[in-house]
């Protein structure tokens, strides 16, 4: 995945796919992505994507999540949203 900064610097992450990673850790601030992406044999690397955000600050945290799906239907909510343990709807 790529990141944007503020200032347009891009920062790349190659992840593994099924793993998780911190990417930001920062006084009361930790940011933590699970990757998911499939191995093909005719590239040098996965390609990965993050499936979703953890996000702690002070005493809260925040999940953004995209769910699996094996038939993508437009109707379908594929996003999953929690603040403090509890899903957001």
């Amino acid at each position: 995945p790529q990141f944007v900064g503020g200032d347009g610097i891009s920062f790349y992450l190659h992840g593994k796919s099924g793993q998780d990673f911190c990417i930001v850790f920062y006084s009361n601030l930790y940011v933590t992505t699970h990757f998911f992406g499939k191995r093909n044999p005719n590239m040098k690397r996965d390609f990965t994507w993050v499936q979703s955000l953890g996000i702690l600050f002070d005493t809260h945290t925040l999940f953004i999540g995209a769910k699996n799906s094996l038939i993508w239907d437009d109707s379908n909510d594929h996003l999953s949203l929690g603040f403090n343990g509890e899903l957001i709807t």
